[in-house]
């Protein structure tokens, strides 16, 4: 009897070591990078090629829109102190690696967006995980 109960624990707690980053996610975006959920606090805009290019979006990405060029993100501060009064806004040139931001207004993003050129067509949230949205069409 004892060896089953020690038996059931090691399962568990193998169990739920096992599912630890269960939940992480990537989405591929274009030039090499991507949109990485690192854990439930942390979701960064990351190049993921062979050059060395050290420009990234930093945490925490709420959402995301893209082209064949650029990328924007609304992003808050921390997840922990979701205000939206501190929202952020970010646009990442891929093909120059080169990263404006941040906008503090929308108003500014807007502009920003209108004079660069940006035709942003669709906007995708980080929670829940966007290749779960795109797989669901």
């Amino acid at each position: 009897m004892k060896n089953k109960a020690v038996l059931t624990g090691l399962l568990l707690v193998l169990l739920l070591t096992s599912c630890a980053g269960a939940s992480d996610w990537s989405y591929k975006l274009p030039n090499d990078y991507e949109v990485w959920r690192i854990n439930s606090k942390d979701i960064i805009v990351k190049y993921v090629g062979d050059k060395a290019v050290e420009t990234e979006i930093p945490s925490f990405v709420k959402e995301f829109s893209y082209d064949d060029r650029y990328v924007c993100t609304r992003n808050i501060e921390s997840i922990d102190e979701n205000d939206i009064f501190s929202e952020e806004y970010y646009i990442l040139d891929t093909g120059e690696q080169k990263l404006y931001g941040p906008y503090e207004t929308q108003e500014e993003f807007k502009l920003a967006i209108e004079e660069m050129k940006i035709s942003l067509v669709k906007w995708y949230r980080t929670s829940p995980d966007p290749n779960m949205m795109e797989n669901s069409r």
